[in-house]
C-alpha cells in the first residue's frame, strides 16, 4: 500500500505539472457477483512529447448503476486527481446511461471545465464499430447455424471433445484443448470461433458423420469463410482504434470509408445499410451469378432425421427460383444472405 501511494503521489506531480491537458476513457463492467467497477484511464503528452496512459481509478460503484452512479464516479476522480479544469474530453460507450451521466456532469462543472465542457463527451469509436457489425449479423443470422451447431456438440461434454481430439490427430492436425465458441451480442468471439473452425474444416465434418450429426455442407463452408474475411476487417480496424501508444481519433473515418467500399465481404457490408426485406434480389442474382452453384440435395420436410454430408460426392446445382410478376417478395420466407465471391 505505501508503495502505491508514492506512485500515486508522483503520478500526482507529473499530472500537475504537464502544460497539456489530459484526457480520459472510462468503462463500466459488472463482475459475476453483479458488483459494478468503473475503470478510468488518462491518456496525456508528457515533456518529452510522448503519449502516456495511466491507469487512475478503478473502484466499485453503488447500486443501481445508472447514470447517476457513473457521474458519481467520474467525478469522484476528476476531484481527487485536480482534473476538472485540466480534462479535455471523456471517451464513453454509446449506452444511454453514459449520456445523461456526461450531461449532468456538464451541468454540473461544465463553468470549470476546458471550453465549459462542450467537447467533453466522446464516443467509443470501437463500440460504435461493433453496433455497425452487430446490425449486420441480424440481418444473416442463420448465415453459420450449423458451423455453431456442430461445435457445440463437440464441445458439449469432455468425452466428445475427447472423441473430436482423437478425430484431429487421426487427420494428422494439431490438437485442440477447446474449440471456441461465441456468445451473444460479442461479434469478436463470433470472429475467434470461425478462425478456428476453419482450420479443423476436415476434422468438423468428419465429426459430424462418425457422431451422426448435421453435417455443414460445402455452401455452409463458403459462407463461413465469407464472413470470416468480412468480419476480419472489422477485427483490424478495432485493434487500429484501440492502439494507445498513438492518436487514433484521425482514423476512423478513413477507416470505415475503406472497410465499406471495399473487401472480400462487401455484399455483407451492403447488409448494415439495407432492409433484410430487400435480399432475396440480391441472393438470386448471386445464386445466378455462381458458377456452377453447389450444393447438396435439400432435404423434404418429411425426412425423419437429420441428413449426413461428407462433403463429397454427387452434388445437385441449386436454381433459383423466379418469383411471379407483382408477386411480393415478403410473401415468401427470405433465403439467407450469400455474398457473390469478389476476386481481389
Amino acid at each position: 500500500m505505501m508503495l502505491y501511494e508514492e506512485e500515486k503521489l508522483q503520478l500526482q506531480d507529473k499530472i500537475t505539472k504537464l502544460k497539456s491537458h489530459v484526457s480520459l476513457t472510462a468503462d463500466l463492467w459488472s463482475s459475476n457477483q453483479n458488483l459494478g467497477y468503473l475503470g478510468v484511464t488518462a491518456h496525456y503528452i508528457d515533456e518529452e512529447f510522448e503519449l502516456q496512459k495511466k491507469i487512475i481509478a478503478f473502484k466499485q460503484i453503488s447500486y443501481p448503476h445508472n447514470s447517476f452512479a457513473v457521474q458519481d464516479g467520474i467525478t469522484a476522480c476528476l476531484m481527487e486527481w485536480g482534473l476538472v479544469d485540466r480534462v479535455f474530453s471523456v471517451t464513453l460507450d454509446n449506452a444511454s446511461v453514459n449520456n445523461r451521466a456526461i450531461r449532468d456532469l456538464r451541468a454540473a462543472l461544465g463553468p470549470q471545465m476546458f471550453f465549459e465542457g462542450e467537447h467533453l463527451h466522446l464516443r467509443c469509436a470501437a463500440h460504435v464499430l461493433n453496433i455497425m457489425v452487430q446490425a449486420g449479423l441480424q440481418v444473416i443470422p442463420n448465415a453459420i447455424k450449423r458451423i455453431r451447431d456442430i461445435i457445440k456438440v463437440a464441445t458439449s461434454t469432455p468425452s466428445r471433445l475427447q472423441t473430436f481430439n482423437s478425430v484431429v490427430q487421426t487427420l494428422g492436425l494439431r490438437g485442440k484443448s477447446g474449440l471456441v465458441l461465441d456468445v451473444p451480442h460479442r461479434w469478436n468471439s463470433t470472429y475467434d470461433m470461425l478462425h478456428e473452425a476453419l482450420k479443423y474444416k476436415a476434422a468438423l465434418n468428419r465429426f459430424a458423420v462418425e457422431q451422426f450429426q448435421d453435417c455443414p455442407s460445402e455452401l455452409d463452408w463458403q459462407d463461413t469463410a465469407w464472413l470470416y474475411e468480412f468480419l476480419e476487417q472489422f477485427n483490424d480496424a478495432t485493434k487500429a482504434f484501440s492502439a494507445d501508444r498513438h492518436p487514433t481519433a484521425h482514423m476512423f473515418v478513413k477507416m470505415m470509408m475503406a472497410v465499406g467500399t471495399s473487401g472480400p465481404g462487401y455484399p455483407f457490408q451492403l447488409c448494415l445499410g439495407k432492409d433484410s426485406r430487400s435480399y432475396p434480389k440480391l441472393r438470386a442474382e448471386e445464386q445466378s451469378s455462381r458458377t456452377p452453384a453447389v450444393r447438396s440435395p435439400p432435404r423434404q420436410a418429411s425426412s425423419p432425421g437429420p441428413a449426413l454430408c461428407s462433403g463429397e460426392g454427387p452434388v445437385t446445382p441449386r436454381v433459383p427460383e423466379k418469383a411471379a410478376p407483382g408477386a411480393d417478395s415478403r410473401g415468401s420466407p427470405d433465403p439467407p444472405c450469400h455474398p457473390p465471391r469478389r476476386h481481389m
